[in-house]
């Protein structure tokens, strides 16, 4: 690092970018990573244009397993990713689909910071979000709500509308939490339990209840395999214990036969297992001295995550200042109303499947 930010004092800039970017595309490059990381606050500061050339390659880097990286990373890049969406936009849907996890994770972060700024620029991404209220791992789906809620403020139609859609196509419980959770923020509304969230909930209880009358049936026949399972087991035990009384009596000579020479090792093998106790002693040293480095790199990921936390909630602190200007009697009116019309829309589905029943 101390040779690129010689070219970059020298105003050898493109020079220094070529350097860094050679860097990053070798494959042994930890070491550098490392450095590169915990030196952007200072290039972020000092040579901006610089970040913005390089940009495009640190965004693979988000993925990476050290969370204290990654998490240092994500707040060196938080105040480009505010300032200039178009840096972040064109990876964003490659990113969000991504099979990595951290990944996922750590570009709805960055993409919360961008909504924050630029909310119309990030609307093209909602459906993708919305999907991801459903994600495998639940520290996604949490940074899913926190983009959603940012977007909302500035873009509450939208984000409501979508999110209402894709509530028709499951009725998984959880997706259906992270949704209200949602919801909730960005509409004054006490109760968002409608006659489509009740049917969902009925619907679930179905498939349970479905699920355990088939359970019986498939135990019935589980326990009559079983039964069979332990005629076969029995006799194949009486045939293995017959083998293994001849293999006793086999073992027994060859036994008495290594005895003698057993003894003749005995003083070579104490030799070896001071040798191996050794050997232990140093092993536990050695994890000793690495516990300890993960006790400290766990810390170091504590004040990494609790200033990311810290970002948060200064983000959420503000959302509320303009929530309470921004709420006013009307919405109340017209979300009551939306809610009204889905419910008149259930009722007429289930008006309409009660006359399909009858004929």
């Amino acid at each position: 690092m101390e040779e690129i930010f010689t070219l970059l004092g020298q105003e050898k800039t493109q020079t220094a970018i070529d350097q860094i970017l050679e860097r990053l595309s070798e494959v042994n490059n930890d070491e550098f990573v490392e450095n590169l990381i915990h030196n952007l606050n200072r290039i972020v500061a000092e040579y901006p244009g610089t970040i913005q050339a390089i940009y495009p390659a640190l965004l693979k880097l988000i993925g990476i397993e050290n969370d204290v990286l990654r998490y240092s990373l994500i707040l060196s890049l938080k105040t480009l990713s505010e300032k200039d969406p178009q840096l972040i936009l064109p990876f964003a849907k490659e990113y969000l689909v991504s099979d990595n996890a951290n990944t996922r994770e750590s570009m709805l972060q960055l993409l919360t910071f961008t909504a924050n700024a630029h909310p119309n620029d990030t609307k093209s991404l909602i459906d993708t979000v919305v999907s991801m209220l459903a994600d495998e791992m639940d520290f996604v789906q949490k940074k899913a709500i926190a983009f959603l809620k940012t977007l909302g403020k500035h873009c509450q139609l939208e984000v409501e509308d979508k999110i209402l859609d894709f509530l028709k196509s499951t009725s998984d419980e959880q997706t259906h939490e992270n949704a209200e959770i949602v919801l909730k923020e960005i509409v004054n509304v006490k109760n968002l339990e409608s006659e489509e969230m009740e049917k969902k909930h009925l619907e679930i209880q179905k498939k349970v209840l479905d699920k355990k009358e088939k359970d019986l049936t498939e135990e019935e026949v589980k326990l009559k395999q079983e039964e069979i399972k332990k005629r076969e087991e029995e006799v194949a035990h009486q045939k293995e214990r017959k083998e293994q009384e001849n293999l006793f009596d086999q073992k027994k000579k060859e036994i008495e036969e290594k005895e003698q020479a057993l003894r003749e090792k005995e003083i070579a093998l104490k030799e070896a297992k001071l040798l191996v106790e050794e050997k232990e002693k140093e092993i536990q040293e050695e994890m000793i001295k690495q516990k300890a480095e993960m006790l400290e790199q766990e810390l170091e990921i504590n004040r990494k995550r609790a200033e990311l936390e810290k970002a948060e909630k200064e983000l959420e602190l503000k959302e509320l200042e303009e929530k309470k200007k921004n709420i006013i009697e009307d919405e109340d009116k017209r979300v009551e109303q939306r809610l009204k019309a889905l419910e008149e829309e259930d009722e007429e589905e289930d008006d309409y499947e009660k006359i399909e029943t009858k004929s």
